[in-house]
């Protein structure tokens, strides 16, 4: 009588890898340990004021924009790493998360897409960059993996 003996060629490790992504997600944009302002309104609330607006200023849905244009590009990057994950490999959400941030970076302060700047804001600011002030909104675009 045969012998059956079984062999794992590696099922095993694509399983634990694959538990490794188990509820695991990728979160782009003003995260809530972001900061605040000199006058203490968080980022969290500069960036929504700004992504919808408010009676005074217009909506400039920098994250909106961004999800919209590149969200293909984000799945694809998404699938990539759970193909890396079932050849063995670490995932490495850190690609993806830091495209995310550049993406919505690329978003703020471009005034093709986003509602220009009153002309009393500009004489303010100096300049017409919609978003930017200081810089500190755009430079507080974050990630982290869940």
């Amino acid at each position: 009588m045969g012998t059956v003996t079984d062999r794992d060629l590696g099922f095993n490790q694509i399983l634990r890898n694959l538990r490794e992504l188990d509820g695991k997600t990728v979160k782009a944009g003003i995260l809530k340990n972001a900061g605040k302002e000199p006058n203490g309104t968080s980022l969290v609330d500069v960036a929504i004021y700004n992504e919808f607006g408010t009676s005074r200023i217009p909506s400039r849905p920098f994250l909106r924009i961004a999800t919209d244009k590149h969200k293909t590009t984000w799945l694809n990057e998404s699938e990539r790493i759970v193909d890396k994950v079932l050849a063995k490999y670490n995932p490495n959400f850190s690609i993806l998360g830091n495209e995310m941030v550049e993406n919505i970076r690329d978003v703020i302060g471009n005034k093709s897409l986003l509602a220009p700047n009153a002309p009393s804001t500009i004489r303010k600011k100096g300049h017409d960059k919609p978003l930017i002030d200081k810089g500190k909104l755009k430079s507080s675009i974050a990630y982290e993996v869940e």
